[in-house]
């Protein structure tokens, strides 16, 4: 995509950092979906998810 276009032509760099979540439990299963498939990308992240709820069902 666009990001990429510019990563390759060097006007911009992607520095990997963490994301924190909180209430996770909103998260429907292509919230989940995306996550998944950010967190198998080659860039290194780190994703903290958070809730105040025991369990849940999604």
């Amino acid at each position: 995509g666009e990001i990429n276009k510019y990563i390759d032509q060097g006007v911009s760099e992607l520095v990997p950092s963490m994301l924190f979540m909180y209430e996770v439990y909103m998260l429907d299963i292509e919230g989940f979906t995306s996550m998944h498939r950010a967190l198998e990308s080659s860039i290194t992240l780190i994703i903290i998810f958070a809730s105040n709820r025991g369990h849940c069902v999604i």
